[in-house]
């Protein structure tokens, strides 16, 4: 596998646990656990602390005072996902919470009226995983996944207001992303496999799977598109990254995590919220 075919591809690895913007914003003795920004409005920034649901101004770093939801102490919040609409509507933000030992509800915010304006539900397990289509258009808006812990991927429409179908993977907890191209496009992570799906054929399975080319002995955990789509990061457990070429389904790189990232002594729990992030640089 020769690197010159691989263009140039700047990835970036966080690690999203308990991020703290007391350095930064407000002071406070808070610790903010989840935190996501917006598709559209670079500005704006949902976090999450405790059983609440708060929104910053990236410009100010103050907190928006009428911009919070509290969601009772009962409901611990796992994730935080902004759902891509249209632009004349993109106040929505999803976030879900494992309300208790049979399901999870996956609850709609709006962030303009300050209520919560749908809820849904798909999982009898724990939720481990959500992603939103940010590319709107007049006939396809509003679509966002759920990964669970039970091994199935749900596919939701936001606008139709119900669960569109379910894909269910075999002894693996599967990862999800949208394609920021085509609203339509999804893929799943699961084992040591990629597939490609679109929503508007999901009985017809995936249009196109991809396994790594070495088999790996640990599951894939994280999935990152570049900005123009045409590169697929994809982070296993071990700490190897492969990177696909999304056109051409063709594997042009493996890079390996420094020592101390995921491939640790001590093995990650996908069931756990604090995972590692794998994302591109703006500029792919």
């Amino acid at each position: 596998m020769s690197s010159c075919l691989y263009p140039c591809v700047s990835l970036l690895l966080c690690l999203s646990v308990c991020l703290s913007l007391s350095l930064s914003f407000q002071p406070h003795d808070r610790v903010y656990r989840l935190v996501s920004f917006h598709p559209l409005r670079l500005d704006m920034m949902a976090a999450v602390v405790e059983h609440t649901v708060e929104f910053f101004d990236m410009g100010t770093g103050e907190r928006h005072p009428k911009c919070h939801k509290q969601m009772g102490n009962a409901l611990e919040l796992d994730i935080v996902c902004w759902l891509g609409q249209k632009p004349s509507n993109t106040n929505k933000i999803l976030l879900f919470t494992s309300s208790n030992s049979f399901d999870s509800m996956i609850y709609a915010y709006d962030f303009g009226t300050g209520k919560v304006v749908a809820t849904f539900t798909c999982h009898r397990t724990k939720i481990v995983g959500l992603a939103s289509s940010h590319v709107a258009t007049t006939t396809a808006c509003g679509y966002f996944a759920s990964a669970g812990s039970d091994g199935i991927v749900a596919l939701f429409s936001y606008d139709e207001s119900r669960c569109l179908g379910k894909i269910r993977t075999i002894d693996s907890i599967p990862v999800v992303i949208f394609d920021p191209n085509y609203p339509t496009v999804f893929v799943v992570g699961a084992g040591s496999t990629v597939s490609f799906f679109s929503i508007t054929a999901l009985d017809n399975g995936p249009f196109r799977s991809a396994a790594l080319p070495v088999q790996e002995d640990s599951p894939i955990i994280q999935l990152a598109f570049s900005p123009d789509a045409r590169q697929l990061a994809i982070l296993c457990r071990s700490g190897d990254v492969w990177v696909l070429d999304a056109f051409k389904y063709i594997f042009r790189a493996k890079l390996t995590l420094p020592e101390g990232g995921p491939a640790s002594d001590k093995p990650l729990d996908p069931l756990q919220t604090i995972q590692p992030q794998l994302s591109f640089s703006p500029d792919g």
